[in-house]
């Protein structure tokens, strides 16, 4: 019997050891709300840190503010919102004082201490994850930095030209805001950390023969090649049309016996590649109609490849007529 006697009594002082020591639920009372709610209906100050604490909600309305504090132990979140607000405001010894003037009893203030700790505990995850996250996004963006300076390698490498036929070229004619790319940005010395918009940007440098050549140390494209001999009474014929290669490209046939001189037309071509517009440019020194008439026809008749631009493009074709 004095054996039960001591174990029941080692058992009441260990229940009663556990329950001095068992910290109070983190979540806030309806009777906390109600007394949150006493006490900023009859405190001005209290009333709008309630008001900034639950910005979204109140919208800076007195009528709005009342009818939530009349019925506050139905919105516990809201409640809790002002607690959170006090202690990032005032910190907890200021906090302990404005809650014991609102009635608050010592194992309510505790509950409310700990909301604020684990609002803070929170706060700390999600400043860890945002460092985590940063720290991948870095990590990201050198190993793509690095596949791309293989892949501008493997590209100088695969193009085995010399120097001399290679003309540098202004990535910036490429990327701008006509062609859905951001005028802002120096596309010659900027890094893309984004492995859609980097596979984009290597598609548009494969399209226009751009690649980068470690004897320029710049991005080049080959040199327009001028086409010579293929029209009776033409030298050669060449064009100026940014970013476009040539896929069909006509020589106008004009008599031999003709002044000679140089017959500029100036184009417009369609997203597709199509010409849709020629005229002769004021530049023009040849003078022969007929000569003339035939660069048109053949400027017309001429097809480049495609690009990404939503609109016409201009540009001009340039035929170099051969004297007598």
């Amino acid at each position: 019997m004095a054996i039960m006697t001591i174990l029941l009594l080692s058992l009441f002082s260990f229940q009663n050891i556990y329950s001095q020591n068992k910290k109070p639920s983190q979540n806030i009372t309806p009777v906390m709300a109600k007394k949150i709610a006493y006490y900023c209906q009859y405190n001005q100050r209290a009333l709008s840190l309630f008001a900034t604490a639950n910005a979204e909600i109140i919208q800076n309305r007195t009528d709005l503010a009342n009818k939530l504090l009349e019925k506050l132990d139905k919105h516990l979140d809201c409640a809790e919102n002002f607690i959170i607000t006090l202690y990032y405001n005032y910190g907890v010894e200021m906090s302990y004082f404005a809650l014991k003037d609102a009635g608050f009893t010592i194992q309510e203030t505790d509950k409310a201490e700990l909301i604020w700790e684990k609002e803070q505990e929170k706060g700390a995850k999600s400043e860890q994850d945002n460092n985590e996250a940063e720290n991948r996004r870095r990590v990201e963006a050198e190993k793509l930095s690095k596949q791309r300076s293989s892949k501008e390698s493997s590209l100088s490498k695969d193009i085995s030209k010399t120097s001399t036929d290679e003309e540098v070229v202004d990535l910036n004619d490429y990327f701008n805001s006509d062609t859905g790319w951001d005028d802002e940005t120096d596309w010659n010395h900027t890094s893309i950390d984004d492995e859609d918009v980097q596979m984009a940007f290597d598609r548009i440098l494969k399209k226009n023969g751009i690649y980068w050549s470690e004897t320029n140390n710049a991005w080049v494209k080959q040199k327009n090649k001028q086409v010579t001999g293929l029209g009776t009474g033409v030298s050669n014929s060449s064009f100026n049309i940014a970013g476009r290669s040539a896929i069909k490209f006509p020589q106008p046939r004009i008599n031999q016996e003709i002044e000679g001189g140089v017959i500029i037309v100036d184009v417009e071509i369609t997203p597709e590649g199509k010409v849709v517009n020629a005229k002769i440019n004021n530049k023009t020194t040849a003078l022969n109609k007929s000569a003339k008439q035939s660069c048109l026809d053949s400027a017309l008749k001429s097809e480049f490849s495609k690009s990404n631009l939503n609109k016409n493009q201009s540009g001009t074709i340039s035929y170099r007529i051969k004297t007598q």
